[in-house]
């Protein structure tokens, strides 16, 4: 199933369409329509304009070239069928026949350097490869919604199993670092000037070797595995289902004070 919001009601709040009646629900698809896309740019425009972050766009809304580039996926997160959050996942793979793979946006700034750690951490006989997350953006009205901005760091990590990557990198603002940290992140490089953005973003790593460090002491990556049934329904374009509510709960009370990003870069 693909949702379609035009034939739904809209949402009285918030003015958007309305995809689930009911519930306490927390799904997530991937993009794979112009009609989705432009829920996940409208979605990153509304927050990037928020903070400044971009200018003005009569379209209203955030796209770039790379969102067209085949080693780039979109997602949407829905609570309750309400477009809620989105996050954009790259893949790097220096191995791969098309030449697109080998390289993601964080290389505008940070090429050499993770072209140098993906290649340390690569497992012999490979080339080495790593998602690169970004473009992270919640609804005005999920602002504060740390369900949501876990679910999509949930998602994201799926396809990072889905494609048996080596390592998870971010481009991260200066004040964001400390959740990233709790979240087994390293910082790999300090800040630089990101491009086409109007703040700097260090570069942050989660590595193969803290994986199963990270499913017991992160609550939002446990249970997580290649071939569950969320894993198979979200490759596939479909509406995954994401468990998050009460695995969140303890990581939510000690995030709590985090300032926790409300959009990211990359």
């Amino acid at each position: 199933m693909v949702y379609s919001p035009l034939d739904t009601d809209v949402e009285p709040r918030t003015g958007v369409k309305r995809l689930r009646e009911t519930g306490n629900i927390i799904e997530a698809q991937l993009v794979t329509s112009p009609q989705q896309a432009r829920l996940a740019y409208g979605m990153r425009y509304d927050a990037y304009r928020e903070y400044g972050f971009v200018g003005e766009r009569p379209d209203g809304l955030f796209s770039d070239e790379y969102d067209t580039r085949p080693n780039y996926s979109t997602i949407l997160v829905f609570r309750n069928g309400t477009p809620a959050a989105t996050i954009r996942v790259a893949l790097f793979d220096p191995g791969h026949p098309d030449p697109v793979f080998h390289r993601t946006q964080a290389m505008e700034i940070f090429e050499a350097e993770i072209r140098a750690v993906v290649a340390a951490e690569r497992r012999p006989g490979t080339a080495g490869s790593a998602i690169e997350l970004g473009k992270l953006a919640r609804a005005a009205d999920a602002a504060n919604d740390v369900e949501v901005l876990f679910a999509a760091f949930r998602a994201a990590g799926y396809i990072g199993l889905h494609h048996d990557v080596d390592a998870v990198l971010n481009a991260v603002r200066a004040h964001h670092m400390p959740m990233y940290r709790r979240c087994g992140f390293r910082v790999l490089e300090r800040p630089r000037p990101y491009p086409g953005l109007t703040f700097q973003t260090g570069l942050m790593g989660l590595f193969r070797d803290q994986y199963a460090v990270a499913q017991h002491t992160v609550p939002f990556m446990a249970g997580m595995a290649a071939g569950d049934p969320t894993h198979q329904a979200l490759m596939a374009g479909e509406p995954a289902r994401l468990s998050v509510f009460s695995a969140l709960e303890s990581l939510a009370a000690r995030a709590a004070p985090l300032a926790m990003p409300a959009v990211a870069a990359s």
